[in-house]
């Protein structure tokens, strides 16, 4: 059996081997780094190159760490080897950089028409074609201007990467199926795009900093809810660059800016607070960011960064999530719903967070665009060689 306790013994040594050719990469760099005169070793874990190996180092610790819990689990278990896993978590892990060769189960390749009906349904449902019939424009909703067709992508919020499995073992399923919904996607410009999918900025409800219950009750019952830009790196080298070349508007501009639609429409606020989970945890992981974004989260950037409490993800999912983070970031816990997995497979569901938010980074890390318009499918196999809350 291809999933029995042998697979994920394996799985969990090639994790092991990863983070072995990780250590030497690690290694490699520093030393280049070193002979080019550039600066000390404090110097090299600011640039970019490190924060991307330490975030694939810290990947492979935590699949090394589901894997064998796995491998346990189904040791334990009476049940038959592939009784006890979702095949959504299957596919996390056969279309993983920890592959092992299986072919038959991932998510498939992306549907082009699939891909071009979410970005004209996000379209129609947020208003975002010009109404100039001179120009062909569209509006980016975290810039607050006119862009280009091509310069614009329609991004999933809940990565198309995942799969429609793992997005219903996550949030229970939805008819229809929304992997490909205008709920869970927001049209922006390519390049905030691209920074949005390596955790440079988060969209977070739009309230004051330390809200009060008062505030914070308005936000839950309020339609259409609205929403806010977070910068949670706020010392990036690029903090200070202009966004784009014909505007002088900045990356540090954009904290605390209003998201501005142009209609009543909004993605689930669910799918929101997934992907600010994730971000959150591609920052934390980068080079002495841990306890500086812990820190940040707590006191900076107010007592409650994404400001309200809700039903948005399975407790112990989150709870195995924060768990692999620290203390730091507890209060992640405020967006947990009670009703989580209740059956035989809730204890192996419990990863299936973390594991999805380390394809994540992993994907990132080795430059490969999360989402886009693109059919980006082929290159991530190179690479790797309901609440009513809208």
């Amino acid at each position: 059996m291809f999933f029995a306790n042998s697979y994920w013994t394996q799985a969990a040594d090639v994790a092991r081997q990863l983070q072995k050719r990780n250590e030497i990469r690690r290694k490699i760099s520093l030393r280049d780094f070193m002979v080019e005169g550039s600066g000390e070793e404090g110097d090299w874990l600011k640039a970019a190159e490190a924060g991307l190996l330490f975030a694939e180092m810290k990947a492979a610790e935590v699949d090394e760490k589901i894997c064998e819990r796995q491998a346990k689990r189904l040791e334990n278990s009476a049940a038959k080897p592939a009784g006890n896993l979702r095949r959504s978590f299957i596919e996390l892990f056969t279309t993983s950089t920890l592959g092992l060769g299986i072919t038959f189960t991932g998510r498939g390749k992306r549907n082009a028409d699939l891909q071009d009906q979410f970005r004209k349904s996000m379209i129609q449902e947020y208003n975002a074609h010009d109404p100039n019939p001179k120009r062909d424009f569209l509006w980016c909703p975290i810039l607050k201007r006119w862009i280009t067709q091509e310069g614009a992508t329609a991004a999933h919020l809940f990565a198309y990467m995942h799969g429609q499995n793992v997005m219903d073992s996550i949030f229970g399923p939805m008819d229809p199926p929304e992997l490909f919904s205008p709920l869970n996607g927001i049209i922006m410009s390519s390049t905030v795009e691209v920074k949005f999918d390596q955790g440079f900025f988060v969209i977070v409800p739009r309230l004051p900093e330390n809200p009060s219950v008062s505030e914070v009750s308005a936000w839950n019952s309020s339609h259409p809810k609205e929403y806010k830009v977070r910068i949670i790196d706020m010392k990036h080298e690029v903090i200070d660059h202009v966004i784009l070349p014909d505007s002088p508007q900045t990356w540090r501009d954009l904290d605390g800016t209003n998201v501005e639609f142009r209609s009543d429409f909004r993605p689930r606020a669910r799918y929101l607070y997934f992907n600010y989970c994730v971000q959150i945890l591609k920052v934390s992981w980068k080079p002495g960011k841990h306890r500086e974004m812990g820190e940040a989260i707590q006191m900076e950037l107010g007592r409650h960064f994404w400001g309200t409490p809700g039903r948005y993800l399975p407790r112990e999912m989150l709870m195995a999530f924060v768990e692999e983070m620290g203390y730091e970031y507890e209060q992640l816990l405020e967006g947990a719903m009670e009703d989580g997995a209740a059956d035989a497979d809730a204890d192996a569901d419990s990863d299936l967070l973390l594991a999805a938010a380390s394809d994540e980074v992993k994907a990132s890390a080795q430059g490969v665009q999360i989402d886009s318009d693109e059919d980006d499918e082929s290159d991530y196999e190179d690479a790797e060689n309901s609440d009513e809350d809208y």
